[in-house]
């Protein structure tokens, strides 16, 4: 054979290995929009990066395998290759994948439990002592407020009572005032 046949054959192979592959995510891909159940925009937006990775990864292994060089019939292999992979492998595997990732999920569920109880145990270490610190705070804080009350008492106690006394001493002077008033105005 020659190398150049060869190397054809070999990019056929890889075509068709890379139509496989495609269609295997495409499975994965299928299955885990069942799992997640995403609403329809996300649906697509998702579906448009699918088809843009794969044509990524596509045109990034005729670039490596090829230097670039993309005939037509790979770009009818691919498909091929995606199409066998959907047509024979794809039903067997439905059922495992989806297991799979079912498992996956769960075990994802598991240790994000782990990581929040972690989180949460980490912030009582931290926090803990700052709890200690200002329940120590407040409580100092309350025995002041007590003991300057206690202290203020006798002071507005007398406070409380010179301020009745003026109270009482502005009221006589009003009425002295007012009498003498009256006095001088009743005169003339």
């Amino acid at each position: 054979m020659n190398g150049t046949v060869l190397q054809e054959f070999t990019l056929l192979f890889i075509d068709l290995a890379m139509g496989v592959g495609i269609g295997f995510l495409f499975d994965c891909y299928r299955i885990l929009r069942r799992v997640l159940r995403p609403g329809w925009l996300v649906t697509q937006v998702a579906d448009f990066f699918f088809w843009i990775c794969c044509a990524i990864l596509a045109f990034r292994v005729f670039f490596v395998v090829t230097g670039g060089e993309v005939n037509f019939y790979n770009l009818l292999i691919i498909p091929a290759g995606a199409v066998i992979y959907l047509k024979f492998a794809s039903i067997a595997l439905q059922w495992p994948l989806l297991v799979l990732f079912l498992q996956l999920c769960r075990l994802l569920a598991w240790i994000m439990s782990i990581f929040r109880h972690a989180v949460w145990l980490l912030w009582q270490i931290v926090v803990l002592p700052f709890r200690a610190l200002w329940w120590l705070v407040r409580t100092c804080l309350q025995l002041a407020v007590l003991l300057l009350r206690i202290l203020w008492l006798p002071e507005n106690m007398l406070l409380r009572w010179l301020w009745r006394l003026l109270r009482e001493v502005w009221r006589h002077f009003g009425w002295w005032l007012h009498g003498l008033l009256r006095r001088l105005l009743h005169r003339t």
